[in-house]
């Protein structure tokens, strides 16, 4: 699969959305997630079919981003449709998120948010190959931008969908310090006090 970087406006979200199929290292810029990307190339832990064997979820590289990862179990009502359920859900994506989705499916994300997804996933599933992605996610979650490695999983087909995703930055920090700014008088300094 060749590298393609693709950008798409999703209704309700704030920006518009980057994807790469198929990253290079250059494209991955949390360390974190370049190490597991990294650790994904390794030819023990990439099928003959191309694939990543789900080992990868007992390497080192995948421990310090336990937290931040969601294991998908494919679903199929239909030949032609995909839904996803969130076996693993992380602890910091649920608290970013500011709620649980383990056992949930993607579908039961409000649009456009679950249309994102869908389209992730099955991306995903199509190209038999990593994707990396960016998004910042509605006004009403904590973050200001989420960072996401996409890993399909299985041996001769994709049977699971890994997810890493990170988020950067608080709104709710921004927020504050936009309106700490805007509440100073013009004119008035920074006093900043030195410990004697």
């Amino acid at each position: 699969m060749r590298r393609e970087v693709l950008s798409k406006s999703y209704p309700g979200l704030p920006r518009d959305v980057k994807v790469v199929v198929a990253p290079n290292e250059a494209d991955i810029p949390d360390p974190r997630l370049k190490a597991l990307f990294d650790r994904w190339k390794t030819n023990q832990l990439v099928t003959k079919h191309g694939l990543v064997s789900k080992d990868i979820i007992e390497e080192a590289e995948f421990l310090p981003l336990l937290r931040n990862v969601m294991l998908l179990e494919i679903e199929r009502p239909t030949p032609f449709e995909f839904d996803y359920v969130y076996r693993i859900y992380g602890a910091e994506i649920a608290e970013r998120y500011g709620q649980d989705m383990t056992g949930k499916r993607t579908s039961d994300f409000p649009s456009p948010v679950a249309k994102l997804f869908l389209d992730l996933y099955e991306m995903a599933i199509d190209c038999r190959a990593p994707l990396y992605s960016e998004h910042a996610p509605p006004l009403n979650v904590d973050v200001v931008l989420w960072e996401r490695l996409i890993l399909p999983l299985g041996d001769e087909a994709v049977d699971w969908i890994l997810t890493v995703n990170l988020p950067k930055g608080s709104r709710k920090k921004v927020e504050h310090e936009a309106e700490a700014k805007a509440a100073k008088p013009s004119g008035e300094q920074d006093v900043f006090y030195l410990d004697e």
